[in-house]
């Protein structure tokens, strides 16, 4: 947050590998975190070429997961490998429920044995937890930014004037003690992974610990 008041700001941090990209312009290298790719850069199958257009409406699909994660403590798409979450993020119109899943090359998941998590339809590509209290204003802007068809989702420009962003339509839905803890779970896991990313640091040679660090 930008300070301790209750009205701050949220920040969003980690962008050391962004760019600003020309949107007729063809790019070949892609770097992202899973949980986060659009299904057009997660997909192998895609034959469409990655241009700035493309990617920025990914950006958006991107800012969609943020927004997901924040108010319900998990990604409305997930899976035990890397491609698995691909597979359900191209594929998988359903946010699978889940008991207790360990991961370290993704995330860690602790939810409750005395509360089981039950899904209900949000719409035909977007599940909700209904452990998990949340505005229709929200539903709507998750819907919208995380549409699979780039082609039917939200633009920039509308998602900026969205009636969740601006506070036009503000909930009196308050986030619940439940999203906290598995944030805090999310937090303990990254906190796993780089202490074993620190273990398989060592025995590597001097060039690929440049570039481990780097990435």
């Amino acid at each position: 947050f930008e300070g301790k008041e209750a009205t701050a700001n949220i920040v969003l941090i980690d962008f050391g590998c962004a760019k600003e990209v020309e949107d007729d312009r063809v790019y070949e290298d892609l770097v992202g975190t899973v949980y986060y790719l659009a299904p057009e850069l997660a997909s192998q199958k895609s034959e469409v070429p990655i241009t700035g257009l493309v990617l920025k409406s990914a950006d958006i699909w991107s800012i969609g997961v943020i927004a997901y994660v924040m108010l319900t403590g998990r990604p409305p798409f997930g899976g035990n490998s890397t491609e698995e979450i691909f597979q359900k993020i191209v594929n998988d119109p359903h946010f699978k429920k889940r008991s207790i899943l360990f991961t370290i090359n993704t995330y860690i998941f602790v939810f409750s044995k005395k509360k089981k998590t039950n899904i209900n339809l949000c719409s035909d590509r977007l599940l909700f937890p209904d452990d998990i209290k949340l505005s229709d204003p929200f539903k709507d802007f998750a819907k919208k930014t995380l549409e699979k068809d780039p082609a039917k989702r939200i633009k920039l420009d509308e998602a900026l004037q969205h009636p969740w962003v601006v506070g036009t339509d503000v909930s009196e839905v308050e986030i619940q003690k439940e999203v906290i803890h598995y944030l805090r779970q999310l937090n303990y896991q990254s906190k796993l992974k780089k202490a074993i990313a620190r273990l398989r640091w060592f025995p590597l040679p001097l060039f690929q610990k440049t570039l481990f660090f780097f990435f």
